[in-house]
């Protein structure tokens, strides 16, 4: 499976030596040994290449022998391909690791002294190292919402950048990096060859490779998803629709007739009983994304671990992403937002959203944000801090907000993401992103607030869908050729509509309402369950039960003992 679990180990420390016991009797096999190191990589039996890989954007242009033997001689910068590969690898003396170009797979490697430790899991990596909870990491995560740079959750762990490969030797103990790939410069170092000419390109290859595939397709009712679907049906491929809801929910019952309007096939999966295993589901979703989900978001793991088939077409990252629309939440947290379009001081960012955390530790976090991060802080209305967003939003959000979703996915699954396209993302980038345009500035203009780039792909593969009207109240149509304040009076006056005729509906897929409870109740269960040195006082909203319930959830995991922590990995990642 492509999200299989691996573990690579060198070292002469015999408490690890004995935990690698532990990983062979769970169903990890040493798939390359060194006796004289006390070296092994350890993988499940059943994998589809003789070392661990993991494609999205699967177009067969890559060569993973050619992508070994380059990360080998310690050669930086990807080839330039529209498939995002990530692999790991043992040969002639020496172990590999490299991530994908936008640093979603991950990897995590410890090294001390004669001990090495690389993993895609990062509570593998620290379980089998001793590792603590990293207190830097809970700043980056509470300031920020994710830890930042090469740093994992835990002291001694680090995390491969985009496209970074790590070698080590053997023989010698030798761990290098290569050098990290400024994804900025990737993205406008040379002009995009258009939106509709490069995203044509992704399906129409995509679609040679799945020949005779059962392919998916995961829909909502929103514009994203469509746009994916859209080209889908244009290039000639066949998909059947999946998604998640009850049907007392207005989104299912859009989506159900959306579906039959293509003539699709829609399997539903009602998540109704979600609540009965929140706690186990968190944990098990938790474990696979590294510790970096959502608790809002656990219905993800039961999704995909339902879902039957060889390949995800998924839309979720798409034009929020690409044009930053999604900032205050994802790619920005409020404090981060706060001070760069705000132009508050770090330490009065700190004061309005996390004032409750005691002084000490509001002062060692403001110290600590103000030393590290004097780039990524700079006023977003300025050319340099625009850049630097950018930067910050290319990195964080495919690499750490999406990662967990992108995990659970590719445990079971071949996954094709178009809007992560090379070729795709830099027209994006270029003509209506981050990169020319930013959704920070509170007086923002022009087609960040519209529907721009969707339009023009989905008018081009399918122009029924180009007229159907979307959970915004607008179609594609309406958005691409009407003014903006017209739009937006028909969204306006539609959406009142909708909600005097839809009383007593749910309108999203799932109830967040219900999501919340649960995880107030699983905090309430676990309030003494903490880390030290940091008391987080009272809950203050949404982000701060998240972060709660997340640090909860980290500290439990790493309780579990290390046989139950691979069985549920290696469950997790394989099919029914």
């Amino acid at each position: 499976m492509f999200g299989s679990p691996y573990v690579f180990v060198s070292t002469d420390d015999k408490r690890i030596i004995d935990a690698c016991r532990v990983l062979q009797s769970t169903g990890l096999e040493p798939r390359y040994a060194d006796a004289q190191s006390n070296s092994c990589l350890f993988a499940p039996a059943k994998q589809d290449f003789p070392h661990y890989v993991s494609v999205i954007n699967d177009q067969h242009d890559y060569s993973i022998r050619e992508d070994v033997q380059r990360a080998l001689q310690k050669k930086s910068g990807s080839q330039g391909t529209d498939s995002l590969v990530s692999f790991a690898h043992a040969e002639q003396g020496r172990f590999v690791a490299k991530t994908d170009l936008f640093g979603i797979q991950h990897h995590y490697c410890y090294h001390s002294g004669r001990t090495f430790i690389c993993s895609n899991n990062c509570f593998l990596v620290a379980k089998l190292a001793g590792a603590r909870l990293s207190e830097e990491s809970l700043f980056d995560y509470l300031f920020f919402l994710s830890p930042n740079g090469d740093k994992s959750w835990f002291e001694g762990v680090r995390m491969l950048r985009p496209d970074q490969a790590v070698v080590y030797d053997i023989a010698s103990g030798d761990c290098a990096f290569t050098e990290e790939t400024d994804l900025y410069d990737e993205m406008t170092a040379k002009p995009s060859d258009g939106l509709v000419g490069a995203i044509s390109d992704v399906y129409k290859k995509a679609s040679t490779v799945l020949s005779g595939s059962r392919t998916l397709m995961s829909l909502s009712s929103g514009s994203d998803s469509r746009t994916i679907l859209s080209g889908i049906v244009g290039s000639g491929m066949k998909v059947d629709v999946v998604s998640f809801g009850g049907e007392s929910f207005l989104e299912t019952r859009n989506i159900r007739a959306l579906a039959e309007a293509r003539g699709l096939k829609a399997t539903i999966y009602d998540f109704t009983d979600l609540l009965s295993n929140w706690t186990e589901t968190f944990h098990t979703a938790s474990l696979i994304g590294n510790g970096l989900l959502n608790p809002f978001r656990v219905h993800y793991g039961n999704y995909y671990r339902r879902l039957e088939g060889d390949a995800l077409f998924e839309g979720f990252v798409g034009s929020e992403f690409v044009k930053a629309e999604i900032a205050v939440g994802a790619a920005a947290s409020n404090c981060h937002v706060a001070v760069i379009r705000d132009k508050l001081d770090v330490g009065q960012a700190i004061e309005h959203h996390l004032g409750f955390l005691p002084a000490a530790y509001k002062s060692r976090m403001k110290e600590y944000i103000t030393g590290k991060y004097r780039g990524v802080l700079q006023p977003v209305d300025s050319p340099a801090g625009k850049k630097e967003f950018a930067r910050y939003t290319l990195e964080a959000v495919p690499g750490r907000v999406f990662n967990p979703m992108h995990a659970l996915a590719c445990a079971r699954l071949k996954l094709y993401m178009p809007f992560l396209s090379r070729r795709v993302l830099r027209a994006l980038f270029q003509s209506y992103g981050v990169v020319k345009y930013n959704s920070l500035r509170k007086d923002f203009p022009g087609p960040v607030k519209d529907l721009t780039p969707e339009c023009l792909i989905v008018k081009h593969f399918d122009p029924q869908l180009y007229r159907s009207r979307l959970d915004r109240m607008v179609s594609f149509a309406e958005a691409l050729e009407l003014p903006l304040f017209v739009s937006d009076m028909l969204r306006r006056s539609r959406g009142r509509l909708s909600r005097l005729t839809s009383r007593g509906l749910n309108r999203k897929q799932v109830d967040a309402q219900a999501l919340r409870a649960a995880a107030g109740r699983f905090l309430q269960e676990n309030s003494a369950t903490m880390e030290e040195g940091a008391p987080w006082g009272r809950i203050e909203g949404i982000h701060m039960l998240s972060a709660r319930c997340n640090v909860i959830c980290l500290k439990q995991l790493m309780a579990m003992d290390l046989e139950h922590m691979v069985d549920t990995l290696l469950k997790a990642s394989t099919r029914p």
